[in-house]
């Protein structure tokens, strides 16, 4: 346990070190804070062993508390260094070397408004999550990471409990699939007109809320126009009343590798006594829906 923590700190000195003595660079005067300090021109492969680990977050300041807990559950476990990225309104100042970036600046710059969904959900304890432009930051990943291959968007209303790194470097490696994610357990994807469901025959959906994305497909694929059209078609008539997971249900519909649901696994199941065992020996707890773990009256505070 020494051994381990004394290399952490060093990891963590040499972090600093790099930031204050130029070996980081700021991109597009959004972002402040650590990077991997990997050369400009450099490109990492799918399968490459020496692949730095790219994490992605976005919040606003209301829910600084399980960006932070998520990230250090995290490094609690991680076998190498990760590189953590978060779109909020302010930095992190516990955590100084994860890369930072403005969430005004980001939504102006990617115009993040256009994916928004105005049409309100009934539920009281989530409404204005349509509109929050945190939500809609992870379509930016592949422009805030432009030489990167490879990115994990993680939910900040989570709890890692194994090393990502073995995940990250195995996962589309070994397939053509743009996206990966623990497919949903129910039949068809929930949220969406009902014509809709018959007429894309869509059977199976995903949780987006944990994701692992091959940035060069995506891009040479250009999936973020095809997220940005059905975003604006939902603007004009009502195909989905959820946020984000919408447009990136209807983009890739059951066209995706599928993850261990270990490695999404929601908190909920704990109180069914089916699911008991699934959750407990989960590498990710999820706490969605509107009960966070930081909020008065949220559930199952003692595994957060």
């Amino acid at each position: 346990v020494f051994s381990y923590l004394f290399l952490g700190g060093m990891f963590l000195h040499f972090r600093l070190w790099t930031a204050d003595h130029g070996v980081v660079e700021s991109a597009s005067g959004l972002r402040n804070g650590a990077a991997h300090p990997t050369p400009n021109n450099a490109k990492s492969t799918a399968n490459d062993s020496h692949e730095p680990i790219h994490l992605v977050y976005a919040s606003d300041d209301s829910s600084l508390p399980g960006v932070e807990t998520s990230i250090r559950s995290v490094m609690c476990h991680a076998s190498e260094p990760v590189n953590f990225h978060y779109v909020g309104d302010t930095p992190l100042k516990s955590l100084p070397v994860v890369q930072y970036y403005n969430l005004t600046q980001v939504s102006e710059k990617y115009d993040l408004q256009q994916f928004t969904n105005p049409h309100e959900r009934s539920e009281e304890n989530v409404k204005g999550l349509n509109t929050n432009l945190a939500n809609y930051a992870r379509f930016a990943i592949d422009q805030l990471l432009p030489t990167e291959s490879k990115a994990m968007w993680v939910d900040v209303d989570t709890v890692v409990r194994c090393d990502v790194v073995p995940l990250f470097r195995d996962t589309l490696s070994k397939s053509d699939k743009i996206i990966a994610a623990v497919p949903s357990s129910r039949i068809g994807p929930k949220g969406f007109k009902k014509s809709l469901h018959k007429k894309l025959k869509m059977r199976k959906g995903f949780n987006a809320g944990v994701y692992l994305v091959d940035l060069d497909r995506w891009r040479s694929q250009n999936i973020t126009s095809e997220i940005l059209m059905w975003a604006q078609r939902n603007k004009r008539e009502f195909l989905y009343k959820l946020g984000s997971q919408g447009p990136m249900t209807l983009a890739f519909h059951d066209n995706f590798e599928s993850l261990d649901p270990k490695w999404n696994s929601k908190v909920s199941h704990v109180d069914d006594p089916e699911k008991r065992d699934d959750a407990e020996n989960a590498c990710l707890l999820h706490w969605s829906g509107p009960n966070k773990p930081w909020h008065e009256g949220g559930i199952h505070k003692d595994l957060w």
